[in-house]
């Protein structure tokens, strides 16, 4: 299977870091790994190429783009992947359009509501999307319930992973992900991928 994660940079983070040791893990199941990244690339870089996974940067500016937009549109039309995962609110905004229009399974991770409580218009835009995403995974009993409050009916949208990682990640033969999430958590201070 192919799958895509789009990430909103390269360089050494908690969401980067439990991103490629997801990847890590589908990689030794046999799939093909590619990762897109919003800026540019950075220390995580040469762990995905020493994977045999491949990733594109975008450069993309702070802040919404429609060029943003385009190019991640051309970059999954180039890799057809059979699963998108986002993690993050700006990945999941400039991927989710693409996804869509080319009938891309899209899986979305969230670990924080800071952005939603602080600005309205975020939970409004993530309710629209909701509809084109297959699964949205919440990493608390709190973000669960907070979402599911804020948005009702999508309720069986949102899946609840406490944080760490799931030990193993299993794809189903149909393209369909049975059980893929891990949680981008910050529990501590993360300064190795291996790890």
């Amino acid at each position: 299977m192919r799958i895509t994660i789009v990430l909103d940079s390269l360089h050494l983070g908690g969401s980067e870091i439990l991103a490629v040791r997801l990847a890590r893990k589908f990689c030794m199941q046999g799939h093909t790994l590619f990762f897109i990244a919003l800026q540019d690339e950075g220390e995580i870089s040469k762990k995905i190429t020493a994977m045999g996974a491949e990733y594109y940067t975008i450069g993309a500016p702070d802040g919404v783009r429609i060029k943003t937009m385009i190019k991640m549109a051309l970059l999954l039309r180039r890799v057809r992947p059979d699963i998108v995962l986002t993690n993050h609110f700006r990945p999941l905004l400039h991927t989710w359009l693409a996804t869509v229009i080319q009938r891309i399974d899209l899986y979305h991770v969230e670990h924080d509501s800071l952005h939603y409580r602080n600005k309205n218009k975020y939970l409004k835009i993530l309710r629209f999307l909701l509809p084109g995403i297959k699964k949205m995974v919440v990493i608390s009993p709190t973000l669960q319930s907070y979402f599911t409050n804020k948005i009702p009916a999508c309720k069986e949208k949102f899946v609840l992973i406490a944080n760490g990682i799931v030990p193993a990640p299993a794809l189903c033969q149909s393209k369909i992900l049975i059980l893929c999430w891990i949680s981008f958590g910050r529990i501590d201070k993360h300064t190795d991928v291996d790890a």
